[in-house]
């Protein structure tokens, strides 16, 4: 929960990743969950401070980056969906905090076309650059949707380009090496990330196209997993664990995605 900024003399905010991440997590661990009374409220507490910490490092455009900079498409889009995460589960949250991302996050849309990493591209139909941000842009259309800012076309737009070039993330995947291999300059532990938000896409859009693409991905995910159960998408970064948590949370979509939104 700390931020590197109070700790650190180098601007370095790489652990907002997991600040987002978490506060889904225990959002929806809130909301579902049959708690103790002590346990709840020191829940509720850390969330709380979990807030004031990411009311810190939010940017003037709304967003929140590593270094320095504009902010992150892909980074914001992970704070955002936790921040409606606890405000769902009743943790107060400021309005401004929410509407600022959201309001990033709209003017860095682009369903089917090119989503910039960090600010607001300039160019929108690049090809080689769509092939890149195929996954940013399925998270994005899905938090905006979550956030109210959004559509069910946009992220089916979003869904339909992942899979036309998903062949790219694929093959960053295969290399197994770390951290922006060349040619492609992807890093490889980003891939199940990707994938992990295309699943709960595919779940909150249901109908012919959850129907056409949900097998893929379940069949897709089978053949990537290891001899010994284990999945991995970085093996200098994230590891066993992590890979195989997120292999697992892909494959079982179906049981906690939340289709309400």
């Amino acid at each position: 929960m700390k931020n590197t900024r109070d700790n650190t003399p180098k601007i370095h905010e790489r652990n907002v990743w997991s600040q987002g991440f978490c506060t889904f997590v225990f959002g929806r661990v809130l909301r579902q969950s049959k708690l103790s009374g002590q346990l709840q409220k020191e829940i509720r507490a850390k969330m709380s401070a979990m807030v004031a910490a990411l009311q810190k490092t939010q940017q003037a455009d709304g967003g929140w980056t590593y270094d320095k900079g504009p902010s992150e498409s892909f980074l914001t889009s992970t704070i955002l969906a936790g921040l409606i995460s606890i405000q769902e589960a009743k943790v107060p949250v400021p309005k401004d905090l929410i509407a600022k991302s959201k309001a990033l996050l709209k003017s860095q849309s682009n369903p089917g076309n090119y989503v910039a990493y960090q600010g607001v591209p300039k160019a929108l139909d690049t090809t080689a650059k769509i092939r890149d941000s195929a996954g940013r842009s399925v998270q994005l259309e899905l938090t905006l949707l979550q956030a109210g800012g959004g559509s069910v076309d946009r992220l089916a737009a979003a869904v339909e380009t992942f899979f036309k070039y998903r062949e790219r993330l694929d093959k960053v995947l295969r290399l197994e090496k770390g951290c922006h291999q060349r040619p492609y300059r992807i890093g490889t532990f980003y891939c199940f990330y990707a994938y992990y938000h295309l699943a709960q896409a595919l779940e909150r859009l249901g109908g012919d196209t959850r129907k056409k693409y949900r097998p893929i991905l379940v069949d897709h995910f089978l053949k990537l997993q290891k001899a010994d159960g284990h999945w991995i998408d970085s093996k200098d970064h994230c590891g066993e664990s992590y890979g195989t948590a997120m292999g697992l949370l892909v494959l079982s979509a179906p049981e906690w995605a939340d289709t309400t939104h």
